[in-house]
């Protein structure tokens, strides 16, 4: 019985080294397509490309994607997934006004994009690329998002702390794109730090939505 444990847990743990490995090789396939693709364009790039940078022969690159364009679609995805969580936090922290909330998600999305930029950059530039279908499920998370904060806009309009002469589905769309665009001009390593980006776009933002009058005075009882 014993001999028969210690089998189960030698097979259990070479499993679990062979998945291990099969993981780290997926990040360093993901890792090589984002780094091949801001620099030759997805158009210009081959599957051949990516694998000769990975040091391995195309064939083998195949036993990871069926495609190149699920290299891109994989990229696209897990840049939604971590928008929608750092989305998730911020919304969710129903401790904080609306604005502050609002202020909270700019700050960790400016930093992320800093972090990121070149898997952000991948994502803007090439998107479009991928084929119709794929097209379409970016296309419905990217309104679910935006939804989102509008709705928060709109909350925020309610208890009096956004101006109410704003459009709250305009303004999202203004949100994003204060953070879009950091890819077209923010250097990693660069003279302007992360913390200088997020106090810029949170200054931006909160300038451009905060109530004119400023927050509401509670009334005074009767």
């Amino acid at each position: 019985m014993a001999s028969r444990a210690a089998t189960d847990k030698s097979g259990t743990e070479a499993n679990g080294g062979r998945h291990e490995r099969k993981r780290r090789r997926e990040d360093e396939v993901l890792e090589a397509s984002i780094s091949t693709f801001h620099e030759q364009g997805y158009a210009g790039t081959s599957v051949e490309d990516i694998a000769s940078r990975l040091g391995i022969l195309k064939g083998s690159l195949y036993h990871y994607i069926s495609s190149k364009e699920d290299l891109l679609f994989k990229i696209v995805s897990e840049v939604h997934a971590d928008v929608q969580r750092i989305l998730d936090e911020s919304l969710g922290r129903t401790d904080l006004s609306p604005i502050d909330r609002i202020a909270l998600y700019v700050r960790s999305q400016a930093i992320y994009n800093a972090r990121h930029i070149t898997r952000i950059s991948v994502y803007y530039r090439e998107v479009d690329r991928l084929g119709d279908e794929r097209r379409a499920v970016i296309r419905r998370q990217r309104r679910a998002q935006h939804d989102m904060v509008t709705q928060l806009l709109t909350e925020g309009q309610e208890s009096g702390e956004i101006d109410p002469s704003i459009d709250p589905k305009l303004t999202s769309h203004c949100v994003f794109a204060t953070l879009v665009w950091l890819y077209t001009w923010y250097k990693e390593g660069g003279a302007i730090t992360e913390d200088q980006v997020a106090d810029c776009c949170v200054g931006f933002v909160l300038g451009g939505i905060a109530h004119p009058a400023g927050l509401p005075t509670a009334p005074a009882p009767e």
